[in-house]
């Protein structure tokens, strides 16, 4: 997996078939490939108000996806108690 959100952008961006313009030109840019460039390259942030359209222009399920983050293991359920009757 990708350390930087940079290199996750290019890897989302890759896998959608999107060239750094055509991603950049989705999203509004008014530079679009030298924008899509300097945050793939971590030259410049990705501004917060960002995330989202990235998430849903790439096609992601969540923003937790295009973060990095794992989902925590789902918790084991409780032993049922049992009681004589």
């Amino acid at each position: 997996m990708p350390r930087t959100l940079g290199q996750r952008l290019r890897r989302f961006r890759r896998k959608k078939g999107l060239s750094q313009r055509a991603l950049g030109a989705l999203l509004g840019l008014k530079h679009p490939q030298q924008g899509i460039w300097d945050w793939e390259s971590n030259r410049s942030r990705i501004p917060i108000a960002m995330v989202p359209l990235l998430v849903e222009t790439l096609g992601l399920a969540s923003t937790d996806e295009f973060l990095g983050y794992k989902a925590p293991p789902p918790a084991a359920s409780p032993m049922p108690i049992q009681t004589s009757q």
